[in-house]
Parts: C-alpha cells; sequence; structure tokens
C-alpha cells in the first residue's frame, strides 16, 4: 500500500483538482456533515466508512482553527484564538449537499454557532488518549512534511518525543496532552452534535466488537439521516482498508510503565474525563 504522499506541492495541487471536482457537485442530495476530532483520533477509520456510502462523498476539505483564527492571518499555529467568522463561513459553505469534512477543531460556542447555521451535522470522534498519543508519535516521524517533523526526529530519544506529546512545548508550540484533550472537551457534551468512540467503530479487525461496531453505525445514520442500509456496500465488501488500520489499547507496546509515570495527575484526569481508564 502506497504511504502518504510526502511532497507538499504536489498534495496541494492533487488535493486542490479534487476540490474543485467537489465544489461542483452542486446536484447532490444528503446531509453536509462536519467530522470533528482531537488529531489522530480516529477520522480516517469515519471517512473511510462515510466514503463507501452511497449517499455521502469526501470533500477532501480540511479545516483547523488557525485557518479561521483571525489571530493568525498567516495560518500560523498559536495557542491564542479569536474566530473570525466569515473564513469559516466560507469554508463551510464549500461543503455540498450529500458531503463531508475534517476538522479539527478546539471547542468554541461560536464554532458551533456557525455549523448550526449552517445546517452542518457535527460528529466529534474519540478515542483513547494514549492510542492518540502513539498515533502522533508514528505519525509525525514518518511525515517528512509535518511542520513539527524536522524539530521532532531531531531529539534525541524516542523518551524525550513521547515527553513533547505528553507535556507540550513553548517552541515549537503545541499542546500537552491534557490541555489537548481540554481544548476539545466542550464538544462531547455540545447540544446536537454526535459523539463516536472510535473504540466502537473499529471493529473485531481492530480489536474491537462487530455488534459494537453494527449497533453504533445504525445509531450514526440515524443521527446523519441516511437510510439504514447505507454501510451494506461495505458490508458486502470485507476487504475495505477501513478495519486494517488501527488497534485498541495499541498504546501499551509504546508506553512502557516507566514512560507511563511520566503522565503527570492533570493528565490521568484529562484522560478520566474523556471516559477512559488508565
Amino acid at each position: 500500500m502506497a504511504g502518504p504522499v510526502q511532497n507538499t506541492a504536489l498534495r496541494a495541487t492533487l488535493i486542490g483538482a479534487y476540490r474543485f471536482y467537489a465544489r461542483a457537485q452542486i446536484w447532490r442530495k444528503g446531509p453536509r456533515v462536519l467530522i470533528n476530532s482531537v488529531p489522530k483520533a480516529g477520522t480516517h477509520l469515519l471517512t473511510s466508512m462515510l466514503g463507501v456510502t452511497p449517499q455521502l462523498q469526501d470533500s477532501r476539505l480540511w479545516i483547523e482553527n488557525r485557518f479561521v483564527n483571525a489571530l493568525a492571518p498567516k495560518h500560523e499555529r498559536t495557542r491564542r484564538f479569536a474566530l473570525h467568522r466569515p473564513s469559516l463561513d466560507r469554508y463551510l459553505a464549500t461543503i455540498r449537499n450529500g458531503q463531508f469534512a475534517v476538522g479539527h477543531f478546539d471547542y468554541y460556542p461560536e464554532i458551533l454557532d456557525a455549523l448550526n447555521d449552517a445546517d452542518i451535522r457535527t460528529v466529534f470522534v474519540i478515542r483513547h488518549p494514549l492510542d492518540i498519543i502513539v498515533s502522533k508519535f508514528h505519525y509525525i516521524k514518518a511525515l517528512r512534511r509535518h511542520a513539527m517533523h524536522d524539530y521532532f526526529v531531531g531529539l534525541p530519544s524516542d523518551d524525550d518525543r513521547l515527553d513533547l506529546l505528553i507535556r507540550g512545548s513553548e517552541q515549537p508550540e503545541s499542546f500537552g496532552l491534557a490541555d489537548e484533550l481540554r481544548a476539545f472537551k466542550g464538544w462531547l457534551d455540545a447540544p446536537g452534535v454526535f459523539t463516536v468512540r472510535f473504540e466502537d467503530l473499529v471493529g473485531s479487525r481492530g480489536g474491537g466488537d462487530d455488534i459494537v461496531r453494527r449497533r453504533t453505525q445504525a445509531t450514526l445514520l440515524e443521527f446523519l439521516g441516511l437510510p439504514p442500509d447505507a454501510f451494506a456496500k461495505q458490508e458486502s465488501r470485507n476487504s475495505s482498508a477501513t478495519f486494517r488500520k488501527g488497534w485498541i489499547n495499541a498504546w501499551s507496546d509504546l508506553l512502557t510503565p516507566e514512560r507511563l509515570s511520566r503522565l503527570s495527575e492533570d493528565d490521568k484526569d484529562a484522560i478520566r474525563e474523556y471516559g477512559y481508564d488508565i
């Protein structure tokens, strides 16, 4: 299987061409959907599922706070945030009926208001935060075009890399585990938002339960207003890449007891606030 496109310019060209095609689909019917999550919490799993339903198309739109931040005119990464509503509205307007987009939005009530005003149905994906840490670790280490890649691989050891992901840093500016979880936490209880656990979607191929997966899919389809057989094509395919990536509790292979001891009590509390144990 081919890996991710490493060349930033080539990737931008390919996505730009597809986005032009997707925006032209003005004839489509169906819900407009935003899949939002903490980065590396499982959006790929859900987009793979939704991408095989006849009623939904991947718009290939990906947005996060820095693209709509009035305090980041050059889309620089910063913890300071003030919503530039016209920018967000322009992005949301390009999601056609019957399409979904991906977002990594910290929770702000004004972002939720914009989504509701645009009649966007929002799905918030969560995953065990320690699995998020491990997924980020491998992702940043492998993806040369990632903004933190050079700094990350330049650290002396994997222990230092995990420390960066758990504790965060000022330069380069990045959230630690507890701060990031709390930045997104408001989505858990936001009205009209459907929260789904990665562990409930992954099925037996990822260490989960297929009965739970099908039940969760049915509830999700009801929320999106899609027919209950929308995933039938996926079920018959059985070779879908949807279930070949991502495992429950994969963190235990990398996060040894010694490394887990680096978690602060605040980190542990934030993990429990999402309904997970350590």
